[in-house]
């Protein structure tokens, strides 16, 4: 026993410390705090490029045959007005109006009536754009994406669903 505390005081003396436990990492908040930042930027880039119609699926090659033939003209945004039924569930969407800055008086039910948080339509080149961005408990920031298509009197796009994290494509058709 005396030869241990030799060996202790002898590190005393020297000015040596005896090695310490390694510490252990505390979480820190920052990397949530960042993931959280930037799932906010990518959303506000993806809002920012549907609104605007830059979308990332569009080909920045000119195509000299199309640039030849007249373009289709865009249907008017009261095309969209009506009652729509969604057609692999329940769901409906009844559009009443639209209104100069083209927001929509819309009601969602699936089947029982969910909030709108926003709703919108813009017209493009040749075709409506129509967005949904629900917020309920039951559907809190699920969004609908859909291009009214005047050839099948249809909505077509995707949905995203907030609480399962998942996107489908989805029709609506309009009912009589």
């Amino acid at each position: 026993m005396r030869s241990s505390r030799t060996a202790g005081a002898s590190n005393k003396r020297s000015g040596t410390k005896p090695k310490a436990a390694p510490r252990k990492r505390r979480k820190s908040s920052r990397g949530i705090a960042f993931a959280v930042v930037a799932v906010i930027l990518v959303l506000a880039f993806g809002s920012y490029r549907f609104f605007t119609g830059t979308g990332l699926n569009k080909k920045t090659t000119r195509n000299v045959e199309s640039e030849s033939k007249p373009v289709a003209e865009a249907p008017s945004l009261d095309r969209v007005v009506g009652r729509w039924s969604r057609s692999d569930t329940s769901a409906r969407l009844e559009i009443r109006g639209v209104r100069d800055n083209g927001l929509l008086d819309a009601l969602y039910y699936n089947p029982h009536a969910v909030h709108i948080e926003t709703a919108a339509a813009k017209q493009e080149r040749n075709y409506v754009r129509v967005y949904v961005k629900l917020q309920d408990p039951s559907d809190p920031g699920s969004t609908y994406r859909l291009n009214y298509d005047p050839q099948l009197d249809s909505m077509r796009g995707d949905y995203y669903d907030a609480v399962a994290r998942q996107m489908s494509d989805v029709t609506f058709t309009r009912s009589k």
